[in-house]
């Protein structure tokens, strides 16, 4: 029997946690771990490089989201549940749950909806910490079951309760087992992690107070926290001691439950809407032989070169691909938005230059299309397009259009933490002022990439820090959070699309034009978008 730490929450809960994906998975393997989960607040923004992570390291993933809610007895007060994938219909729910939560950062009525209908598919636990349920405990047996009958109706039974050894209950452990005896929920023992060793709980309260605007003093004490990736044997052992080894046992059937497979498709494009029903194929090789002929370009070189093209194209499923990239430089050419002559492999393709995709002749210029496009190779064409930054906005307003606001968005990007951001947000939360917050920062060198290389490179910035113990401390602090996630934002160029509704596939988030994908771009082609 081994233990699994259910609350783990990654630097994607933007400056709510110091953990990196990677180090979270190669720590984890050390300390013996054969399960991990990842729980952040509303988003799965690290799903996909969790999984693969996990996979790679023969560790099984388990994916769960965790989302605040109004306390049913005082809408004024707030308590946390986390919602776990079973499977890979689970998993798709809690894409839609996650969208769903950007609207208003609480549980909706929807959202329990969706988690009605979809029941077996995932587990909900609720964990003690200004919990509700742990409130109802002091008001008494027949308030605590009231609340359970309430959560029961609210979702489904068999819900879970996390028991955290480090939060006071009113009742005992033994008193509660006897209050839900008549109901499928279960205790679970409930430990969450925020960082990977006890010493980053400074690094970590300093994140959250840069999130939340709050100010720090610098004599703080850098004691160790209790939020870090603990010993598995050391929990099991210590777990195995609380109620006979009932809750570490109950720990092992839930996730067992849990059998996650990341869903990976093979190709996501949508339909192209082709005249009189003609299927794809067909009318991509219509318009290419009929541009051909307009381009007076009928020769056998030409005819032989662009049958061998559409061959390819067609063997790797990319015919409405061409088609809708042909469709969008159509709309620009007729709006006069100049896109370029066309760049990189592309150049090498026959069929993109009749299509107007690019404009240049590649067997004029003994351009090769296997640079391009080759079937032992399989990956999206990259078709790179120039476009005037002031009226990109015409052509994303037109592919909503055409293929429906539900099936395309943009991609997140996420602002990290580089060395003058973290130097100035440490800062400011440890008061210093603007004045002083431009001075420090001036001194930066921008050829030195981190701040460890301006320690060691640049003996002015170095004399500084060592002269002032104040900013020593925010030195130290700023190097450890340096290049963390701080904040989302909107990929320069990437704008992706999906046959049926993108929220099948990807949870989103709202934006100014179209909805972003959670999913960074290596993600978002995946699993075939």
């Amino acid at each position: 029997m081994t233990f699994t730490i259910l609350q783990v929450t990654s630097g994607y809960s933007l400056l709510r946690s110091t953990i990196d994906l990677y180090k979270y998975v190669m720590t984890a393997k050390e300390l013996g771990y054969q399960k991990l989960a990842l729980t952040d607040e509303g988003v799965l923004h690290g799903a996909i490089e969790f999984y693969n992570l996990c996979r790679n390291q023969n560790i099984e993933p388990i994916i769960g989201c965790l989302f605040q809610y109004k306390q049913w007895r005082n809408a004024e007060a707030f308590s946390s549940m986390i919602v776990y994938a079973k499977d890979e219909i689970g998993y798709q729910s809690l894409i839609e749950l996650s969208t769903q939560y950007q609207k208003s950062k609480l549980v909706s009525k929807d959202m329990e909806r969706i988690i009605k209908e979809v029941s077996e598919h995932l587990q909900i636990v609720f964990p003690q910490e200004n919990s509700e349920w742990a409130l109802e405990c002091s008001n008494g047996e027949v308030a605590f079951q009231r609340w359970l009958f309430e959560a029961e109706e609210r979702y489904f039974s068999n819900i879970y309760l996390g028991i955290e050894l480090n939060q006071a209950l009113p009742i005992s452990l033994e008193q509660l087992e006897e209050w839900t005896k008549d109901f499928s929920t279960k205790l679970l023992p409930f430990v969450k992690t925020f960082y990977l060793k006890a010493e980053d709980d400074f690094s970590y309260r300093v994140l959250k107070a840069i999130g939340d605007g709050e100010t720090l003093s610098t004599t703080q004490a850098e004691v160790s926290g209790q939020y870090y990736l603990q010993d598995e044997k050391a929990l099991t052992q210590h777990w195995s001691t609380v109620l006979e080894g009932k809750l570490v046992r109950q720990l092992q059937e839930f996730v067992d439950s849990l059998k996650w497979e990341l869903p990976k498709h093979q190709l996501l494009l949508p339909k192209f809407q082709t005249p009189e029903g003609k299927t794809s194929h067909d009318y991509l090789q219509e318009i290419c032989q009929q541009s051909l002929k307009d381009k007076e370009l009928v020769k056998d070189e030409y005819e032989s070169r662009l049958n061998y093209e559409l061959s390819i194209i067609h063997q790797m499923g990319f015919d409405d691909y061409f088609l809708i990239v042909a469709d969008l430089l159509r709309y620009a050419r007729e709006q006069e938005i100049y896109c370029g002559m066309g760049r990189g492999s592309a150049a090498g393709s026959l069929v993109a230059y009749v299509l107007g995709i690019t404009q240049v002749d590649p067997v004029q210029h003994n351009l090769f299309f296997e640079r391009f496009l080759n079937p032992e190779r399989v990956a999206m064409p990259d078709i790179d397009i120039d476009m005037p930054d002031d009226r990109r906005a015409e052509l994303l307003a037109y592919m909503k259009n055409r293929y429906g606001s539900d099936h395309v968005a943009q991609i997140v990007t996420f602002s990290t933490l580089g060395k003058r951001q973290a130097l100035r947000d440490v800062g400011k939360a440890f008061g210093m002022t603007e004045a002083e917050l431009s001075n420090l920062t001036r001194m930066l060198v921008r050829r030195f990439g981190t701040l460890a290389d301006e320690y060691e490179n640049n003996q002015r910035f170095k004399a500084e820090v060592l002269k002032n113990g104040k900013l020593k401390r925010i030195y130290e602090v700023a190097r450890r959070i340096e290049g963390m996630p701080r904040q989302t934002s909107t990929h320069a160029s990437g704008v992706v699309l999906s046959e049926e509704s993108l929220v099948n596939y990807v949870s989103l988030k709202p934006s100014e034009d179209l909805a972003l994908t959670q999913y960074e771009a290596p993600d978002v082609e995946a699993i075939g978008l």
